[in-house]
């Protein structure tokens, strides 16, 4: 099926509404395809994701170059930076740099991965270990070997880590996360969208949408 313009439809018609056959194009005159849709939800976001390494590159300008209002493109970069959540991510130019192919490099675009769980405070000194600082290469060595694993200790003052305290942590943080997951908020990553999220829910027989 193809995504067609009906005249008599207003432009909130749903997308089943304008799904057409591409037989029927040939029997109605009156159809025609949704350029417009197709450019905003098909070409254009496929385009920026292509050209995001690509230098003085933003997804405004490439709404200009297809003829789209590039208005709501800078309306959504402005409410991504009112929550602080443009500059905190790495772009794909500053992971790849000059190098295109190093955006199928897993190392140049894990890099600048964090793990989602928090890790450890440090009852001592009060800085937060992750847990990949805790677990060292050197312990999980021994832990292969059968070997007594030296203690866990604080990245910052070297303080022992209670381990019955991080094994709690773990789980605490684990199920909570698993609970964020159970809870199905999802927010779309395209730079033309605005920053709110949603969810599905099943209430009975129904499925219903939640916006935060």
């Amino acid at each position: 099926y193809v995504i067609c313009e009906v005249a008599g439809e207003g432009a909130k018609s749903s997308l089943a509404e304008k799904a057409r056959h591409p037989h029927e194009l040939t029997l109605d005159p009156t159809l025609k395809l949704d350029i417009a849709w197709y450019k905003k939800q098909q070409v254009h976001p496929l385009v920026s994701r292509l050209l995001a390494v690509v230098e003085d590159t933003s997804p405004a300008r490439i709404a200009e170059c297809l003829g789209m209002d590039a208005a709501r493109f800078h309306q959504a970069a402005l409410a991504r930076e009112a929550v602080g959540g443009a500059g905190d991510l790495p772009s794909y130019a500053e992971a790849a740099g000059a190098d295109i192919s190093a955006i199928f490099d897993r190392k140049a675009r894990w890099k600048e991965f964090q793990s989602t769980l928090p890790g450890v405070k440090c009852l001592k000194c009060g800085e937060l270990s992750s847990w990949k600082q805790l677990l060292t290469p050197e312990q999980l060595s021994q832990a292969e070997a059968g070997k007594e694993a030296t203690p866990f200790c604080c990245g910052s003052c070297k303080a022992e880590v209670n381990p019955r305290r991080a094994q709690n942590l773990f789980v605490v943080q684990l199920r909570r996360m698993l609970k964020e997951h159970c809870e199905g908020w999802v927010q779309c990553t395209d730079q033309d969208q605005f920053v709110e999220k949603t969810r599905r829910l099943s209430r009975g027989q129904n499925m219903v949408s939640e916006r935060s």
